[in-house]
C-alpha cells in the first residue's frame, strides 16, 4: 500500500468512527484545498453521500472564487451546505476595516458565526482539515479533542502540505483557481480577501506546486505555508477562542 493511500485510509477510518460516535456532527468546508480534501475524503468514506451537513462560515469578505466554487460542488456533490454568519455584523454591514486588529475580526465574523450556528444545530462534534504541520497547532497526535461542550475532530493531522497537493494531483481533486499561478502570482492559503496575500511563483499545476514546495523545503527545512494569511499566534487566539 503506498504512502498516500495510507494517509487516506486512516483519515476514512478517523471519520467514520467520529460519525459512529457523535452524529450530530458537521465538518468545517472554507473551500480552501485541506477542507476540500476533507469533503473528498468524507464523499469515499460514506460512499459519495456525505450524512452529515458542511459547514461554511461566512464572513462576507471572502474571494468570489470561492463563493462561485462552493456554489458549484454544493450541487455536484449534492451537500447538506450549512452557512454560519454573525448576522448582526452583516446587518451592520461589518467587515475588515471595521476591526482594530485580524484577532479582533475574526473573533466576530468567524468565531461567533461558528459558535451561534453550532448552538443553533445542536452540534456535538466539529470536523476541521487541519494538519499536523499547520503552524500555531498545539497537540500533534489527538485525532479526537474534547472541549467543554463539544468535540473537535481532526482527521489530517498525519498530513504534511506536500502530502495534500500530492493527494490533489492523484486524485483530480478539483480546488480553487486562486491557488495557481496567474501573471507570476498565486496564493498559498485563501480565505478572506483582505488578509491573503499572494506569493511570487509561476506554478500553475499541482506538480509544479509540488517541485516548488519541495524545493522551499530543502532551503529552509523548517518552513511551512500559513493558514489564511494568519501567523501561528493568530492560529493559536482563534483555536482557544473555539473556532478551531
Amino acid at each position: 500500500m503506498d504512502h498516500l493511500k495510507k494517509l487516506e485510509n486512516r483519515s476514512i477510518y478517523i471519520i467514520r468512527e467520529a460519525y459512529a460516535q457523535f452524529r450530530d456532527t458537521a465538518l468545517l468546508w472554507s473551500t480552501g484545498k485541506d477542507s476540500t480534501i476533507m469533503v473528498w475524503l468524507a464523499r469515499k468514506a460514506f460512499f459519495g453521500s456525505i450524512p452529515f451537513p458542511v459547514l461554511f462560515i461566512d464572513t462576507g469578505s471572502m474571494f468570489n472564487e470561492m463563493y462561485e466554487f462552493r456554489e458549484h460542488y454544493k450541487k455536484e456533490w449534492n451537500l447538506n451546505l450549512l452557512i454560519a454568519k454573525n448576522q448582526t455584523a452583516f446587518e451592520k454591514d461589518y467587515g475588515p476595516e471595521n476591526f482594530s486588529d485580524k484577532e479582533e475580526c475574526c473573533a466576530t465574523l468567524k468565531t461567533k458565526a461558528l459558535l451561534d450556528i453550532r448552538e443553533k444545530n445542536n452540534l456535538k462534534a466539529l470536523i476541521f482539515g487541519i494538519r499536523g504541520d499547520d503552524p500555531g497547532f498545539g497537540d500533534k497526535t489527538a485525532s479526537i479533542i474534547q472541549t467543554n461542550d463539544h468535540f473537535r475532530i481532526h482527521p489530517m493531522l498525519h498530513w504534511t502540505v506536500i502530502d495534500t497537493w500530492q493527494y490533489i494531483k492523484k486524485e483530480k481533486i478539483p480546488i480553487v483557481n486562486l491557488y495557481f499561478a496567474i501573471r507570476g502570482q498565486r496564493y498559498n492559503t485563501i480565505g478572506c480577501a483582505p488578509c491573503c496575500r499572494p506569493v511570487s511563483s509561476h506554478a500553475d499545476t499541482p506538480g509544479k506546486i509540488i517541485h516548488e514546495l519541495q524545493r522551499a523545503k530543502n532551503t529552509n527545512p523548517g518552513g511551512t505555508e500559513l493558514r489564511e494569511g494568519e501567523d501561528a499566534y493568530t492560529i493559536q487566539k482563534l483555536k482557544s477562542l473555539g473556532y478551531m
